[in-house]
């Protein structure tokens, strides 16, 4: 039997765990780079304003910072305010989280032709999840780790009520979009939202899974949070890259119908 708490496996779970949140990081920053002609087309005004937007670039620039900060605490030569760096860094994470799930919720609206019954019971979850998330930012715990020069995240179990309402939420409304979906059949958009749908259902269920599982078992902090990063960086670049695709679809429709 391994023990998870021994010195010596707690600092190869450590090591590991900044590995993957640093190549998670990495790649974040090349899918940021690439897509930032959709984000200078915004800028000189080429699309209308529309409050998805906000969510979108919330989403999109928190995790940028988040994920700066994130590599801060990767690699610390001397003792520093650990805890305040893992506040930042979590707040941000959250942050961007809760838009990503934002977006979501609001494609849920619009399908339903804002069915109150669904705008109400969605809306009480996602500010469930939003005070959940408020609250394993406040009660998280960080501290220095000489022998591996970086912060080591502690306190780690109290963020499985956030994850798993998280989870749920994202859930929901993907079932609720599919449920919408196949009531009014179609072409062109319906196919877009559709395979979207389906892409986004498979995201969640590969991001969700694998990091609940290590919370339920709940071997040592660094196994904990080992797959919360690239987690939340694929269901945000999810999440913003099905707004591009939408974006993108319009703006072609709207260019056929005018030429």
């Amino acid at each position: 039997m391994v023990d998870w708490h021994d010195p010596v496996i707690v600092a190869r779970c450590a090591r590991t765990a900044m590995f993957i949140q640093d190549l998670s990081g990495g790649c974040y920053i090349w899918e940021f780079l690439i897509s930032l002609p959709f984000d200078w087309e915004h800028y000189k005004r080429k699309y209308p304003f529309r409050w998805p937007q906000v969510a979108y670039f919330g989403s999109r620039y928190l995790l940028g910072l988040g994920g700066l900060m994130a590599f801060r605490t990767s690699l610390v030569f001397g003792p520093t305010n650990c805890q305040a760096w893992f506040r930042a860094s979590f707040a941000t994470a959250h942050a961007c989280g809760a838009l990503g799930s934002l977006l979501l919720f609001m494609r849920v609206i619009a399908l339903s032709g804002r069915n109150k019954y669904v705008i109400g019971i969605l809306g009480f979850w996602y500010l469930c999840q939003c005070a959940a998330l408020v609250h394993t930012t406040i009660r998280i715990r960080g501290e220095y780790m000489p022998d591996l020069l970086l912060c080591a995240v502690t306190n780690t179990s109290i963020s499985r009520i956030n994850y798993f309402i998280s989870f749920g939420f994202d859930f929901a409304c993907l079932c609720i979009v599919f449920g919408y979906l196949f009531q009014a059949r179609g072409a062109g958009l319906w196919d877009l939202l559709v395979s979207q749908g389906a892409v986004y259902f498979m995201v969640v269920i590969a991001a969700y899974t694998p990091p609940a599982i290590l919370l339920i078992l709940n071997l040592n902090d660094f196994m904990n949070t080992m797959l919360q990063v690239p987690s939340v960086v694929v269901l945000v670049v999810c999440a913003n890259r099905m707004y591009r695709n939408l974006i993108d679809f319009y703006a072609r429709l709207t260019a056929d119908l005018t030429s």
